[in-house]
């Protein structure tokens, strides 16, 4: 979908349809999409900024992480892939890197986010090293966006869950 050639004028259209307001989308991006014949993907990412969107960089750690990416592009936040989170609490390696890269992302003004997390070892561990936003089931496993909604959106007073009012 980044490659065609029309991506930013169709995501702008949506946002124009739905008026939702581009502050509150972040776009992950994976480094994979680097293999994508044809893309430059430091180009991309400052383009979609460009207009205003925020860039997240998924899945940082599978594989062999690009550092170059550091210096060269242009991103917001940074998702630690969690195969760097599993093993934080057996492997003082994997606690000194992702010490290290929030130090640095913090320093770029870089958002940090640990994916994967499960445990509270781990979230504490994560937390102890800097960063400070996380995700897993830990705290949810995915769910449909119905139960989010009438979970974790509070219903106004004098208002029913179908926004009739209560008399």
């Amino acid at each position: 979908t980044l490659a065609e050639q029309d991506f930013l004028l169709r995501l702008q259209q949506v946002f124009d349809r739905y008026c939702i307001e581009k502050k509150w989308i972040v776009l992950e991006v994976t480094e994979s999409v680097k293999s994508v014949e044809g893309m430059n993907l430091l180009s991309l990412i400052d383009s979609i900024r460009a207009v205003g969107f925020s860039i997240s960089i998924d899945d940082f750690g599978v594989d062999f992480a690009n550092l170059s990416l550091f210096s060269l592009a242009n991103f917001d936040e940074l998702k630690l892939d969690k195969v760097l989170v599993d093993s934080i609490a057996t492997n003082q390696k994997a606690q000194l890197v992702i010490e290290s890269i929030v130090a640095i992302c913090r320093k770029m003004n870089i958002g940090v986010v640990a994916e994967g997390v499960e445990t509270e070892e781990q979230f504490h561990l994560l937390r102890q090293n800097g960063c400070n936003q996380a995700q897993g089931y830990l705290f949810s496993k995915p769910i449909p966006v119905v139960e989010y909604e009438e979970k974790y959106i509070p219903v106004p007073v004098g208002l029913s869950k179908n926004g009739a009012r209560d008399t």
